[in-house]
């Protein structure tokens, strides 16, 4: 009877070692997984997923009371708004409506004396041909030296004061943002995404003004239209914070399309 205690080397002959290796090499076969089965959703469940969604929508929209707590808790967004409606609600408008609405009145106003102090036809042709020609350098003069210069600086500093007002709600909120803090080496990416921001949504408002003329749905798939751009821009600073390139960006948000309807809703009904 051979020894069980004996090495592999003692083993009687005719025994293969490599057989039992393999032998407790054998591992159990696991179970294999069940199939997923995607249930398809009839025409009457999925208008019901999707009115339920909408609503979903038109209810984050109006959780002012979320929004204003986090304003309150930080100094940071309330200061950043305050800058960002001084410059664009008070300086960038308001200088506007000043130069529409008083420069441009006095201007004619002076050059009109004059034409009716000259008198005469042609002494009025002549008044009205200098008044029109003087109108367009005062606007162009406007124009080139404060209204561009101005949107600039407003356009740099907006996407500036925009993106900290979302890192800092979305810290507080969700905890630190994938994002590092703004800095002037991230300017430079900070306004080339602002960029391609309006230039993708001046994208979608192109389709939104074209279907527009489609008899009969026309006027509804653009009001829609405009609700997805309005949703769009308002998830685009967070999105941005998690880093989500373009194609999980518009993945998610094809995925998503009746919430975000229903979140822009009210932003398109306020503004027309």
């Amino acid at each position: 009877m051979p020894n069980i205690h004996s090495s592999p080397k003692q083993l009687p002959q005719g025994t293969p070692t490599e057989s039992i290796k393999s032998v407790k090499q054998v591992k159990p076969e696991k179970p294999p997984k069940p199939a997923v089965t995607v249930k398809r959703l009839g025409l009457q469940d999925t208008l019901k997923l999707c009115v339920k969604y909408f609503w979903y929508g038109v209810k984050d929209a109006f959780a002012w009371p979320s929004s204003l707590i986090i304003i309150y808790m930080s100094s940071t967004i309330r200061n950043r708004a305050l800058k960002c409606f001084t410059l664009n609600g008070i300086i960038f408008l308001g200088s506007i409506a000043l130069f529409n609405n008083f420069t441009l009145p006095i201007l004619h106003f002076f050059l009109g004396n004059e034409g009716a102090e000259e008198g005469g036809r042609e002494g009025g042709e002549k008044s009205l041909f200098v008044a029109i020609i003087l109108g367009w350098l005062v606007k162009l003069t406007y124009l080139l030296f404060w209204i561009y210069p101005v949107f600039l600086l407003s356009f740099v500093l907006n996407a500036m004061w925009y993106q900290q007002i979302a890192d800092r709600a979305y810290r507080i909120k969700y905890g630190q943002p994938s994002n590092q803090q703004l800095t002037y080496s991230r300017l430079p990416k900070v306004v080339a995404d602002e960029i391609y921001r309006a230039l993708l949504l001046m994208n979608y408002l192109i389709v939104a003004t074209l279907v527009y003329v489609i008899p009969i749905i026309g006027p509804a798939l653009s009001f829609m239209f405009i609700c997805w751009i309005y949703a769009f821009y308002s998830f685009e600073y967070k999105w941005t914070a998690k880093r989500w390139n373009l194609e999980q960006r518009i993945d998610y948000f094809e995925e998503r399309w009746a919430y975000f309807a229903g979140f822009g809703i009210y932003a398109d009904f306020k503004c027309n």
